[in-house]
């Protein structure tokens, strides 16, 4: 079955790479009679744009916000149903509004509410929970990003972010048992996240130190077994970002002379998960 999907995709595909992206008014010109579809994929070209023209970018979404606003507001009268395609363009604006405000500057109350805003019109948008999660921790205010990250994740179990995101914060809240779960959880569908394999083995960690003394012998070796080779996966496949300090980690989960220990360590470290939803 997939030879005959590409077989009938192959010639489309081709003439779409040979033909480059369009222009902007050449999809007004193109889609002028399907206004809303216009409007989405206008403010698909403008995230495109975002990193080196963010202000171009910002203003095209302002506009396209309008007409997409427009075309809800025609249909207004309808049920929730009957307006999802107008909600679903406006959600996606707003929380690619809400993302350029924020890179423009993390402290703006328009990247706050323009995540609200993108929730408000799709509560089921699992990018909008997961950027609204991503304020909320940018703020320091942990458990509402936390409580955004596990929405994320429900409503979107293969979206790796959230997952990774959620880890890190039990991590730093001390929550290791549901750092742990997260971790594992995320591992369970990307097991070749190297961020989500260095949370698992924090988690790890800090389990065996502080919070499994009354556990088995078995279920202490798996978490130690786990978490030994979650860290060595993080350690060869993110070097850039692994310190002496998480090697005494390592020594310590693998038995090795050297390692550290969690008196030693006063709060687990995390990396932190960059980047965004197109």
């Amino acid at each position: 079955h997939v030879a005959e999907v590409y077989a009938a995709l192959a010639p489309a595909l081709l003439r779409v790479f040979q033909a480059g992206p369009l222009a902007v008014n050449e999809v007004m010109r193109r889609y002028n009679d399907e206004p809303l579809f216009s409007a989405f994929a206008r403010a698909r070209q403008a995230v495109n744009m975002r990193v080196t023209k963010a202000h171009q970018a910002e203003r095209l979404l302002d506009l396209v916000r309008g007409e997409a606003e427009e075309e809800f507001q025609r249909r207004r009268g309808g049920t929730w149903h009957a307006t999802l395609p107008e909600r679903g363009v406006l959600s996606y604006i707003d929380r690619n509004l809400g993302v350029s405000a924020f890179l423009e500057n993390r402290d703006s109350p328009s990247a706050a509410s323009s995540a609200a805003s993108a929730v408000n019109w799709l509560p089921m948008n699992a990018s909008a929970r997961f950027i609204q999660g991503r304020f909320f921790e940018s703020a320091r205010k942990l458990e509402p990003a936390a409580h955004a990250y596990t929405q994320a994740v429900a409503l979107d179990p293969d979206f790796k972010l959230p997952y990774v995101s959620l880890a890190n914060i039990r991590l730093e809240q001390g929550r290791y048992q549901d750092a742990w779960t997260a971790a594992r959880a995320c591992l369970a569908r990307w097991p070749d996240t190297p961020a989500g394999h260095f949370a698992c083995g924090q988690a790890a960690f800090f389990l065996l130190e502080r919070s499994l003394k009354s556990w088995r012998v078995g279920e202490r070796e798996e978490v130690r077994r786990v978490g030994q080779e979650s860290l060595e996966f993080a350690k060869g496949n993110g070097q850039d970002l692994w310190s002496d300090r998480d090697e005494h980690v390592l020594k310590y989960l693998s038995g090795a002379p050297g390692g550290a220990r969690a008196r030693d360590q006063e709060a687990p470290f995390v990396w932190r998960v960059q980047g965004w939803r197109p």
